[in-house]
């Protein structure tokens, strides 16, 4: 009972169900203002490009997030290999190291490919 709660309250299927209701909404409208059913077709279509433009801009804006952290810690890892002392910077390049084979490893893995509130209970010892 609880995964079927959680699949119906999650934001991605409670979009979904109000996009389909808002499309019969309007063919249902159309007939019953005897509408030319062509009108509510065209409304469907623009409420679906809306729908995947909102998409779309959420996922490029993730993605260019994503980057622009990653870009972050690889340019802290740099300075701080620079500012450490000569005895220690053997130290801070081997974790520099360490830090990016970590990343690449969350990246490539299944945590790295989910999203949302997938990806937090996809940690163990979480929720």
């Amino acid at each position: 009972m609880s995964r079927l709660w959680s699949f119906l309250i999650d934001p991605r299927t409670l979009s979904a169900i109000g996009i389909l209701a808002l499309i019969a909404f309007l063919f249902l409208g159309a007939d019953v203002l005897s509408v030319a059913l062509v009108w509510a077709a065209g409304a469907s279509a623009v409420v679906l490009a809306v729908a995947l433009g909102v998409w779309l801009y959420r996922r490029q804006r993730e993605r260019r997030a994503a980057a622009q952290f990653g870009q972050a810690l690889e340019q802290q890892a740099q300075d701080a290999v620079k500012a450490a002392p000569a005895a220690k910077k053997a130290e801070v390049e081997a974790l520099r190291q360490r830090l990016q084979e970590a990343v690449k490893t969350i990246k490539t893995s299944r945590l790295g490919q989910e999203t949302g509130p997938r990806r937090c209970t996809s940690c163990p010892g979480t929720w």
